[in-house]
């Protein structure tokens, strides 16, 4: 779980562990803790970001508790768990390449 607070601007994040059901809370400790440094946090809100425009294989769950296919009309298809991978791999690359530059 990723807790995100806008605390006036000055964005505070959390994250959490990511089964709070009661079997786990009532038999494990479960914990938060924060993200302090600024790059961290704006990697961890791209990837939120992505999750959140998933247009490909994304469910929205419905005032009945209904899980319901996000929109797929729009022409620029995201699928959150690839797009993701893509961008975490390009950051890879390029920090490879800023390394083999130093050297």
């Amino acid at each position: 779980r990723i807790w995100v607070f806008g605390n006036h601007g000055d964005k505070e994040m959390f994250l959490t562990s990511a089964d709070w059901l009661n079997r786990n809370i009532n038999r494990r400790i479960e914990t938060a803790f924060p993200i302090e440094d600024n790059a961290i946090k704006e990697e961890i809100l791209s990837i939120l970001d992505l999750q959140l425009r998933d247009n490909v294989k994304a469910r929205m769950i419905d005032e009945n508790l209904c899980n319901i296919m996000s929109d797929t009309s729009s022409d620029m298809k995201i699928r959150a768990q690839h797009d993701t991978y893509d961008m975490l791999l390009e950051k890879n690359n390029q920090l490879k390449l800023k390394l083999i530059t130093k050297i």
